[in-house]
């Protein structure tokens, strides 16, 4: 009958202080540690080699109980994360407006939940995310974990009733979720990145491992230890030096850090430098504050940039850092221990239970922060409708088909979908081509098209300019995709647009037009800069409606960035005079002296700028107008 040590490891802990030093700094400082979200699959190792070796040695032994493990998971999990989100929530109230609060509500009742993986999944990457305000981002990978313990021990009650025993059934789930795994991330990364099945081989692992750990330690020599310590150490930290959020993740690479874990806890303690590093005190210190470390230090962060606008200095970044540390110690010292440990079956039942209805309290306080759109009495209708305004780009741009804006696409075939192309195929064909400030005309130039009975086909790919020869070669294969698709199709008109001042010189398109007079193109336009805001144009007129409390939502601001707009625009203007194309000039159509303008006419409702520049379709309606700068006289002459 195989049995697990209950003797403490200090080691063990060390990995996981290693792994969350590695989140923290990625975090933090990602400069320092461009790998360090590889922490998180670290984690998910120890775990598999602390818990989920024990369901099956407990169902082995017939000890399994589903109320007794989840009542431990309970005692383990609900204490400090119902703290840290309840804080959250009461920050929340203090400090955001209802937009964000309201964000918060939801991530908060799906971290409660343990679904926040499919809460942000299809929402936002998470690599993008980091960069973002989403306070309890990183309680997915807490999701991933729990869920995976919602099934294993059922996966092995399966697998007893097919006759198998608990080490092939660990084998045939693993096979199948590295495979899922690797062809999902092929395709699809972020559905790789948050589902918990191509996931669930990165637990295993460790489960694999805790389950022939002695068979192994029997047949290794101190040496050998020595030697796979050294490795398993090495190929960790070379990990969390060497990945970078640019490569696609978790797929094949995510073996890398599982690789160096699963060494590095095949040693033990018996290596002379496990002992004297992982099992420090200072890593297995950390180690023991991780749960709790892990919990605080991200809202910690992204409360600060709310409050402190970005970007936060070092010297910021290093007291918020020590902070999240303090607090991690209190939540142990305070919350975590003493609900895990003493007292007997009846107390240890009481806290199980009053951890779990600590965590219901906590999540229907965050749906009511949903029901009240983020309480949104606590600010005047117009201020509260600033704060909650949320454009919904995706359907609007058509991203996914015909504005391809995450990163999964640049890595398959970039064809567009047939639905790029619509209308008549004997009428004349109009090319939208360029970036996410081409994408955000596609809704008012699509209405005009269709009114003028012509054919619109959209062509948009993010921070892409349409630019041949381009020095990103992943961009330059679309553009040279698209280039064939316009040949192809006899196009009449083609429109360039993009967010020029991104690019510089090199990305000026004066190729592009050189190759499309070569196809026979009749019309080119090239399109100049929007405004361009500091921030997103909804918070800027909360920001204003709050400094002038009672005032109208006003008519027009003046960009901070105006000057170095016109600066770009100009540019755009003078190279399609020397190329001979047609200009159009978005700042001559949204500004004057007096400002650019905010909206349409029906306040927060017709905003005409969803972010720090680019349009709702009210704004491309303004832009696009009759369609004639744009597309000519009609019937064409």
């Amino acid at each position: 009958m195989l049995t697990l040590s209950h003797r403490y490891r200090a080691e063990i802990d060390g990995v996981r202080g290693l792994a969350i030093l590695a989140v923290l700094v990625y975090h933090y400082f990602p400069g320092l540690l461009p790998g360090g979200f590889a922490g998180v699959d670290v984690f998910f190792v120890v775990s598999g080699y602390l818990v989920g070796a024990q369901v099956v040695i407990a169902r082995q032994s017939g000890t399994f109980s589903w109320a007794d493990f989840l009542a431990r998971r309970a005692r383990r999990l609900f204490p400090a994360l119902s703290l840290v989100i309840g804080v959250c929530l009461a920050a929340g109230g203090l400090f955001l407006f209802p937009g964000e609060f309201l964000k918060l509500g939801q991530e908060a009742w799906q971290g409660a939940g343990f679904i926040a993986n499919f809460g942000y999944l299809g929402h936002v990457g998470y690599f993008q995310a980091t960069q973002g305000s989403q306070i309890l981002l990183h309680l997915w990978s807490l999701a991933v974990e729990e869920q995976f313990y919602v099934f294993w021990p059922a996966i092995l009650l399966l697998g007893s009733i097919l006759r198998l025993s608990a080490g092939v059934s660990l084998l045939i789930v693993w096979i199948i979720s590295f495979a899922l795994c690797l062809l999902t991330t092929s395709e699809h990364p972020q559905l790789a990145f948050y589902l918990p099945h191509t996931r669930i081989w990165e637990f295993l692992a460790g489960t694999g491992l805790a389950l022939r750990s002695e068979l192994i330690a029997g047949r290794l020599s101190a040496k050998g230890k020595e030697i796979i310590s050294w490795v398993g150490l090495i190929v960790m930290i070379g990990a969390l030096f060497l990945l970078n959020n640019s490569m696609t993740w978790p797929g094949a690479w995510a073996a890398w850090p599982v690789a160096g874990a699963v060494l590095s806890l095949t040693a033990g303690g018996a290596s002379r430098l496990n002992r004297s590093l992982l099992g420090s005190r200072a890593l297995s210190g950390l180690g023991r504050i991780s749960y709790s470390l892990y919990l605080w230090h991200w809202p910690v962060i992204v409360f600060a940039r709310e409050l402190l606008g970005e970007p936060l200095s070092l010297w910021i970044k290093f007291c918020l850092a020590v902070f999240a540390l303090i607090l991690a110690i209190l939540t142990t010292r305070w919350i975590e221990r003493p609900m895990r440990y003493g007292g007997g079956v009846k107390t240890l039942r009481v806290k199980s239970l009053g951890a779990t209805a600590a965590l219901f309290l906590v999540a229907l306080a965050a749906a009511g922060v949903v029901a009240t759109d983020g309480v949104a009495g606590r600010y005047s209708t117009e201020v509260s409708a600033a704060s909650l305004f949320d454009y919904k780009y995706l359907e609007k741009y058509r991203e996914g088909s015909c504005f391809i804006a995450r990163v999964e696409h640049y890595n398959r075939a970039l064809d567009f979908s047939p639905a790029c192309i619509e209308g008549d195929q004997a009428a004349p064909l109009v090319v939208l081509w360029g970036d996410s400030h081409a994408a955000h005309l596609y809704p008012a130039l699509a209405a005009v098209v269709r009114a003028r009975a012509q054919r619109l086909a959209q062509f948009t790919v993010s921070t892409c300019p349409p630019v041949i020869d381009y020095h990103q070669a992943w961009c330059d294969r679309v553009n040279r995709i698209t280039a064939e698709r316009i040949s192809a199709l006899r196009a009449d008109t083609v429109i360039l647009a993009a967010n020029w001042s991104l690019y510089g010189d090199s990305g000026l398109p004066e190729r592009t037009v050189a190759l499309l007079r070569a196809q026979g193109v009749r019309r080119i336009v090239l399109v100049g800069s929007v405004p361009l805001w500091p921030r997103p144009l909804p918070k800027i007129v909360r920001d204003t409606l709050l400094a002038r409390p009672g005032a109208a939502v006003p008519a027009r601001l003046r960009p901070d960035g105006l000057k170095e707009s016109r600066i770009v625009d100009e540019k755009i203007s003078a190279l399609a005079m020397r190329l001979g194309t047609e200009f159009v000039s978005p700042l001559a159509r949204l500004c004057d002296e007096s400002g650019c303008m905010v909206h349409t006419g029906n306040g927060i409702s017709s905003l005409v700028a969803w972010d720090y520049g680019h349009l709702t379709s009210e704004g491309s309606r303004v832009l696009i107008g009759s369609g004639e700068l744009f597309l000519g006289r009609w019937p064409l002459q």
